[in-house]
């Protein structure tokens, strides 16, 4: 997976969050750091059946999440 994040963006933070292959449906987990340039490399849950596949190759990636803009304010009022 690449051009996803910039080379400056801290990767570490997105580990174990999913990802879901828009081809075929898998899902799978972000699992580290390849390079030095924001790629990642993620492990899927169930085996590849065909990973040469010229139809998986190019196929994109898509990741859900949710940040939290008010966190950092409202440890503040604590």
């Amino acid at each position: 997976m690449r051009d996803l994040f910039t080379k400056e963006t801290a990767l570490d933070v997105f580990f174990n969050l999913k990802v879901k292959l828009v081809s075929t449906g898998q899902e799978g987990s972000i699992v580290g750091t390849f390079g030095k340039s924001g790629k990642l490399k993620v492990m899927f849950s169930d085996p590849m059946p065909n990973w040469n596949d010229p139809g998986l190759v190019g196929s994109d990636v898509v990741l859900t999440y949710k940040k939290s803009m008010m966190k950092k304010q409202a440890n503040r009022f604590r």
